[in-house]
This record gives structure tokens, sequence and C-alpha cells, in this order.
């Protein structure tokens, strides 16, 4: 049963989102290769936490600077999508302990396969139509494709790296389709993200410490 919201702003994307879209993928696909990095050298939840709070700063600041306050409501929502965007980056992170980047990548890309079944039962207007459900069905066969052809026989290790890829993929689209039913009207982009990551902090540095990680192993400007 499709339960009720406000539709989506939009059906389709103009030039200017597009573009946006593609410039972010590109950032999204260094971005593993980034947190490799930093794992040989920071614990993966205590590193993502650390990520959290330094953009926490700087989107504060940015916010200060367009004099837009902080906490406009929905501090609730704001709980619930920072949970969600924390324990996803703590999945990503501690993914990329086992697996390797491109691995990583390709299945957290995966997002609009949970994405368009979540927005087929929970957002009006987003149905998952048989086009779309044919193009998304041959999307994921080339991803199997592309899994198949250069990674060969992944071991226990890569296994469990690829499960927690695809479950921080999954929790992604879970975190949009919440944001869309019941903060897209409701607050701007700008405090979405400011409660993601100022609510994923405390998330994250607690897994840091239930999970015994030893923060820091060494630094050097590569890892930073």
């Amino acid at each position: 049963m499709m339960m009720g919201t406000d539709p989506a702003v939009g059906d389709k994307l103009d030039a200017k989102a597009a573009i946006l879209l593609t410039v972010l993928c590109m950032i999204w696909g260094l971005n593993a290769v980034a947190i490799k990095f930093s794992n040989e050298g920071i614990a993966p939840l205590f590193g993502a936490g650390l990520r959290s709070v330094i953009a926490r700063v700087c989107l504060m600041i940015w916010m200060s600077r367009k004099r837009l306050g902080l906490f406009p409501g929905r501090l609730i929502d704001g709980l619930i999508v920072g949970f969600l965007f924390g324990v996803e980056f703590g999945f990503l992170y501690s993914a990329l302990l086992y697996t390797t980047a491109s691995s990583a990548s390709i299945l957290l890309y995966t997002t609009p396969f949970f994405h368009a079944l979540g927005a087929h039962f929970f957002l009006i207007g987003d149905r998952l139509s048989w086009n779309k459900a044919a193009g998304l069905i041959l999307s994921f066969v080339g991803i199997l494709i592309l899994l198949s052809s250069h990674l060969g026989l992944p071991s226990k290790l890569q296994i469990t790296g690829d499960f927690l890829a695809i479950s921080a993929a999954a929790l992604c689209a879970l975190t949009t389709v919440y944001i869309k039913r019941r903060l897209v009207t409701a607050v701007s982009p700008y405090h979405t993200l400011f409660y993601q990551i100022l609510f994923s902090i405390p998330i994250l540095f607690l897994l840091s410490f239930i999970f015994r990680e030893t923060p820091v192993h060494h630094v050097d400007w590569l890892i930073l």
C-alpha cells in the first residue's frame, strides 16, 4: 500500500541539474579512493566521524555568512536522517577495509535500485513503471558484468566488504526516500544536510567506541 506524501518538485531533470549530478558522481567516485587511503592511518568509524565534524564546521560557516538559522524545526526527522547518514558512512568506511575501492564504488551505485523500490511504495508520483523497471534490470546486469570482469572470485573478506557497501547503498536510498517524504517541503536542502552531518557525529564516534577502534595509527600528507 502506497503511503501519501507531497509530490516531488519535478519529474524531469533540466540541463543544469544533469550537469550538477554528473559532477557529483565524479566527486563521489573519487570519494572511495580517498577513504581507502584514509583507512590506512585512521580507524574507519572514527575517520567518518572526523569527516562529519569538519563538514559541519564548514557548513556552519557558510550558513552563517548566508544568515541562515541552524535549527528551523523538524528536529526528530533531523535526528532520524542523521542516524541513517551516520550508519551509512560507517558501513562505507568499514567496507573499504575489506574490499577494493572500485568494487565499493560500483556497489554503492546500486542505490537507485533500492530508491526506486522505496519510492514506488512510499512516494506519490514516483511509481516504478515497466520502462523504469527494465532500465534498472539492465543497469544491474551491467554492474554484475563489470564486477565479474575484473574482480574475479572474491575472498570471504571481500564478500564482507561488498556486503557492507551494498548495505550503505540501501541506507543511502532509505535516507533519500525519508527526506523526500518528510523534509523536502519542510526545511531547506542546506538544513537537511546540516541535520545529517550534525547528528551523524555522535553516532559515528559512539560506534567507534563500541567497536574499540584505535582512532589514529599514523598520519601523513596522503592520508590527510
